[in-house]
């Protein structure tokens, strides 16, 4: 059970760092491009 709850954790995690890299990416090729 703890191993399961951990493992989900993790993913949700993971989840939140691709999102905010995305936003950092998407923001980023914004700025340059109105730049």
């Amino acid at each position: 059970m703890e191993r399961v709850h951990h493992s989900l954790c993790l993913c949700d995690f993971g989840l939140l760092c691709m999102s905010s890299l995305a936003a950092l990416t998407i923001t980023g090729i914004a700025f340059v491009l109105l730049g």
